[in-house]
């Protein structure tokens, strides 16, 4: 079995003076083919770190929109957004919209180094539902952060649930937990 995947991407960006640096505003965009052949007989267990490939023959386009900001007290991006769309080539269901796979967005926005907002969700165009939606609000210092977080998925089983990670710098240790409350 195998997997063969190509991506075309370009990119362009326009810079911008700012009172305190300057911003620079990148697109990007990109088209990718997939392709793998059949499934694996045996599923691997629940723990085991492969991934079960099923078979796949998607191209798919995507566009990134980005910025990024240099200051005196150095860079950051403080937006990042993806949209990706993919299309089947050969769907085994009949109907058209079939080929199309979930609209996905990801977004991040942050507000200086220390706080930020990650968001991924999907969306079905044919059935016009939101399928999923994951959020995590992120709180960075030098030696601590604390994240706290949705997951939410509209399929059988449905998902819902809320998740916590703190974590903390001790010495030359660090000092992690996460905690998930369906």
């Amino acid at each position: 079995r195998y997997n063969l995947a190509t991506t075309l991407s370009s990119k362009v960006y326009r810079p911008f003076v700012t009172g305190s640096g300057h911003l620079e505003h990148f697109i990007e965009p990109a088209l990718r083919y997939e392709y793998a052949e059949g499934s694996f007989d045996k599923t691997p267990p629940v723990l085991d770190p492969v991934e079960r490939v099923t078979e796949k023959n998607l191209l798919s386009f995507s566009l990134i929109n980005r910025l990024v900001s240099a200051q005196d007290d150095g860079s950051y991006e403080p937006v990042y957004l993806r949209l990706t769309q993919g299309y089947s080539i050969d769907s085994p269901l009949p109907s058209p919209d079939s080929f199309f796979s979930d609209l996905r967005l990801e977004a991040i926005i942050r507000m200086k180094k220390a706080v930020s907002i990650d968001t991924d969700a999907t969306y079905n165009h044919s059935d016009h539902v939101v399928k999923s939606v994951g959020t995590d609000v992120n709180f960075r210092g030098d030696s601590a952060h604390l994240t706290l977080g949705q997951r939410y998925t509209r399929e059988a089983p449905s998902i819902k649930f809320l998740t916590a990670s703190a974590g903390v710098r001790l010495y030359k240790m660090y000092l992690s937990t996460d905690l998930w409350y369906d």
